[in-house]
């Protein structure tokens, strides 16, 4: 019998951001996503493990209590509108003035907007005549001229990351007055810097598994329970509590000394709040509350150290609350919530080999696999426009205008959301060892690659739907491919160690191909003759990162090396270099991963 007790306490003061400022200022953040944040994490987690050898059976029970609390400290861009307009180069005089005939003409802007929209039209017409005719004729390279031309006799010195700035401070400031005295106290607070300090989101999570293993000769049987209760709570969100209860079974058995037989069982019951049949199943005509789900799989030694396998796995996953109800509304790039938002399901096939091998002083095993997984309702993340009242994804700019005449600002953001149907296939292989080079000294290396095929299902339907629609309907993807967005057919990874005595040194090696498509919110990599609308909101909000993603999504090839020294028997040196090469790469667009980085470590054992 053994029992303990293990926990966790962290305190974090962070500022993190989703995008970059600019390709020239790849470590500076966008005022979009400059947040401050304070938080803190708990977790406890006792155990406790029992085995009785004269009857072969053990029970295990393992628990966590965690608390997170996390909270926004201030608003992305907390300096001025004056700081930001001398910034673009306006004087301060000009700024005076400007700000005094914004305060006798937004009243009467106001006014116009509460018109009916027979009214509307007509009475807007003189503040867009100078646009209409671009707009009317496709011409968006020539607005994108007019715009930078006006723009330029305001704001001489202003860059792209200064507008992004003047649009974020904007963003902050919402939502617009409503009125004449509303109005007049939004003007006289424009000098003072935008700030903020939310109440803080809490959520709780409690705990509890148990397992009880029995052997029978060459069988053994492994079922047990595990519970999960989530209570989160925020300003913005809400409060939502959900519970996760499952049961399962599983069965493994050797014959004839050379097949392992494994296969499973598992019963799923979820609920969200007052959603109690979230696992709800139709088990031939009768609906059970909860949701079963099968793996099982075969392990055949054909020769020695040689083995065939093959598994099937079902898979459910329900949303989480976080996936779900999730609501930041920070004045910059946002995360919004999707009601609507559905279990994913699907399931998994999978045939290998594995062969060990000795060649001289060379020992280890060779693995090869192919794997086949489809899925129905696959949970995706989305980058986008989204209104900022209904929470829906917000697919046409014409809605847009709707939402401005409407004194809204649609939000800029995230969220979760369904593909239909998604298949992805392909193949794993690996190589792993022991150079044994001497009794003092040898290498070991894991060697890996991965090819996989991702693939939206329904690709060809989305694509001709698409293929009808007009320059202000935005379309799903950034081409027109079959691939999911945000993955990479390719990936190799190289993992070498030589040790002598008492020193090591080793090296990690990774290649990932380019990304096959992102968002189309974030670039349009499609052929055409000139911009259309959406190229210019891209320019504008992007500050050119999404010409620098087109440009370099290629691939990219990233090298760390480290140093080990063991001082004595319970204490060991490291100096670790990340990014070797100090190649520049992204993950993602807009995000540039970290340059070279220096890192030195001392391990005490006590």
């Amino acid at each position: 019998m053994n029992y303990g007790l293990n926990g966790n306490l962290l305190f974090n003061n962070y500022s993190g951001f989703f995008i970059w400022e600019s390709p020239k200022k790849g470590y500076n953040q966008s005022p979009l996503t400059n947040m401050s944040r304070q938080g803190n994490i708990v977790y406890i987690d006792p155990f406790f493990n029992y085995v009785n050898p004269k009857n072969k059976t053990s029970h295990h029970i393992k628990a966590r209590y965690f608390y997170k609390s996390d909270k926004l400290v201030s608003n992305p861009t907390d300096e001025s509108l004056f700081n930001i307009l001398s910034n673009m180069g306006m004087e301060k005089d000009k700024i005076y003035e400007t700000m005094s005939q914004l305060s006798e003409s937004i009243p009467e802007l106001f006014g116009i907007l509460q018109l009916p929209t027979e009214e509307l039209i007509p009475a807007l017409i003189p503040y867009l005549e100078p646009y209409l005719s671009y707009i009317l004729s496709g011409n968006y390279a020539g607005l994108a001229s007019e715009l930078i031309r006006v723009g330029k006799e305001f704001f001489p010195d202003a860059t792209a990351p200064d507008v992004v700035n003047l649009i974020s401070w904007i963003m902050g400031r919402m939502p617009f007055p409503t009125n004449t005295s509303e109005t007049l106290e939004w003007i006289a607070n424009i000098d003072k810097p935008n700030s903020r300090s939310d109440p803080p989101d809490n959520t709780h999570s409690y705990f509890l598994d148990y397992q009880f293993n029995k052997q029978l000769g060459f069988a053994k049987f492994t079922t047990g329970m595990t519970y999960n209760h989530l209570e989160v709570s925020s300003l913005m969100t809400g409060y939502h509590q959900s519970d996760n209860i499952a049961a399962f079974f599983q069965y493994d058995q050797k014959f004839f000394r050379k097949l392992n037989v494994s296969t499973g069982l598992r019963l799923e019951y979820y609920r969200v709040d007052s959603l109690l049949n979230e696992a709800s199943t139709d088990i031939f005509g009768l609906e059970v509350p909860f949701r079963p789900v099968f793996r099982g799989g075969l392990n055949y030694e054909l020769a020695e150290h040689t083995f065939i396998r093959g598994s099937f796995g079902q898979g459910y996953r329900y949303p989480s609350i976080t996936e779900k109800f999730v609501y930041k509304d920070i004045g910059g790039i946002g995360a919004y919530p999707n009601h609507n938002l559905k279990a994913e399901q699907g399931y998994n096939a999978e045939i290998g080999i594995k062969q060990g091998y000795k060649v001289g002083h060379f020992s280890g095993f060779f693995d090869l696999a192919g794997f086949y997984t489809q899925y129905k309702n696959m949970i995706e993340f989305e980058f986008g426009l989204f209104n900022s009242t209904t929470f829906d994804h917000v697919t046409d700019l014409s809605d847009v205008l709707t939402m401005l005449l409407n004194s809204q600002m649609p939000g800029l953001g995230t969220r979760f959301s369904n593909v239909d149907k998604a298949i992805i296939y392909g193949i794993d292989a690996s190589i792993n060892g022991i150079w044994k080079i001497s009794p003092a000294s040898n290498v070991s290396y894991n060697i890996g690659y991965i090819y996989i095929e991702p693939i939206d299902a329904n690709w060809k339907e989305k694509i001709e739907k698409e293929a009808t629609q007009g320059d202000l309907k935005m379309k799903e993807k950034s081409n027109d491919s079959k691939y999911l967005k945000y993955r990479q057919k390719n990936t190799f990874k190289g993992v070498f160690d030589f040790q002598w005595n008492r020193w090591s040194i080793g090296t990690n090696l990774t290649y990932k191909s380019k990304t096959l498509a992102v968002d189309y919110f974030i670039i349009d990599e499609r052929e055409k003759e000139q911009d259309d609308m959406m190229d210019i909101v891209r320019s504008i909000i992007f500050s050119g990162l999404n010409d620098y993603w087109k440009k370099n999504n290629k691939g990219y090839f990233t090298m760390d090396a480290r140093f080990g020294v063991k001082i004595s028997k319970n204490i060991q040196g490291w100096i670790m270099l990340n990014n070797l090469l100090n190649s520049e790469y992204s993950l993602r667009p807009m995000d540039l991963s970290a340059p070279r980085t220096f890192i030195v470590q001392i391990n005490f054992k006590f």
